[in-house]
């Protein structure tokens, strides 16, 4: 496999930051520059596909680049990893093929859960990562799971994995899609009108990815038609949000009980005290913007006396989560268990 050259990581899609990636972020562009700040730093992002993680750690190093000196990486996937490994070992090139992999400034490998099983590359891949950290370089990897997740993996793998720094990334919440779009359309300079964003980013477990591809779709059929982007534009172009289900009042009511740890009966009730009041806004809050439901069956669902108490507490979370990380928290809780049903 070819080493990663500067000039070959150029991303045509601009990195995004919101809260399922910040951390990570923030991490991973403290380490600064590989050859000015020279460290043994084991990372593994691990979450669901179609959260960022790849893309996040190759516009990391592209800024390394354009902030130091130049230095090499290389990057692969684990199943990349493992197919050139075996053709190694048939071509008697182990050597040369260990050179590869650890004669670099920085190692990337992506989906690493895909070594499961194959325990020579395995071996393989932590005689590399202890060279390269023996040497004060940089191994960067991606995974779906935590490492104490890593099912059918050496025991000395999970263990070395575990004594670096394991940084999560997960699904977007609404708020979150939301807020990646408009960002990424004014990086790429698309006008998209806020009901259609608020369209694309309705529907539950929708991925970063998938948005990325539907914003660029969407652009692409403006563009052909020579018209701007409509509600009517996107609806037949991506016919996938047409018939996506919407979690019912009853869903969305469950997932915020378990969340809040307050009974639906309670929450369903006119009780004012607080806690109630906003695990109950919240819930109003997602049978809106997630299940789509008029503001007066949300009234009458949850024993309000009057359809515009409803209004006030969709506008009330949605004022909240710009500066609460605790409240968007619970409300990408209960979203991921909504998603899991």
């Amino acid at each position: 496999m070819p080493r990663e050259r500067p000039e070959r990581t150029a991303l045509k899609t601009p990195l995004v930051i919101i809260d399922e990636n910040r951390l990570a972020h923030t991490f991973l562009t403290s380490l600064g520059n590989p050859v000015e700040a020279p460290k043994p730093t084991l990372v593994l992002l691990y979450g669901p596909p179609g959260a960022g993680k790849a893309h996040l750690i190759r516009s990391v190093v592209a800024h390394w680049q354009r902030c130091g000196p130049p230095f090499d990486w290389t990057r692969t996937t684990a199943r990349g990893f493992a197919q050139e490994f075996r053709e190694a070992l048939n071509s008697r090139q182990t050597d040369r093929f260990a050179r590869r992999h650890s004669d670099c400034d920085v190692l990337v490998c992506e989906d690493l859960h895909q070594l499961a099983g194959k325990q020579e590359a395995q071996w393989q891949l932590l005689h590399c990562i202890d060279d390269l950290l023996r040497r004060k370089r940089r191994v960067l990897l991606t995974a779906r799971v935590p490492p104490g997740q890593l099912h059918r993996f050496l025991p000395k793998v999970v263990n070395r994995i575990h004594g670096g720094h394991c940084l999560p990334v997960s699904l977007p919440s609404y708020a979150g899609r939301l807020l990646f779009l408009r960002l990424l359309a004014s990086s790429l300079q698309i006008a998209l009108p806020a009901d259609v964003a608020d369209l694309l980013a309705r529907p539950l477990g929708t991925s970063l990815r998938d948005l990325t591809e539907q914003l660029r779709r969407l652009d692409a059929a403006s563009r052909r038609a020579n018209v701007p982007i409509t509600r009517e534009l996107t609806l037949s172009t991506l016919d996938s949000l047409a018939s996506e289900p919407l979690p019912s009042l009853p869903r969305i009511a469950q997932a915020v009980s378990a969340e809040f740890g307050v009974p639906v009966e309670e929450l369903r009730s006119q009780s004012r005290v607080r806690k109630l009041v906003r695990s109950r806004q919240v819930a109003i809050y997602l049978s809106r913007v997630l299940g789509q439901q008029p503001y007066s069956k949300i009234a009458s669902y949850f024993g309000l006396n009057h359809h515009s108490t409803a209004v006030h507490s969709v506008r009330r979370v949605e004022k909240l989560v710009q500066s609460d990380p605790v409240l968007r928290s619970h409300i990408a809780n209960a979203e991921t268990a909504l998603r899991s049903h």
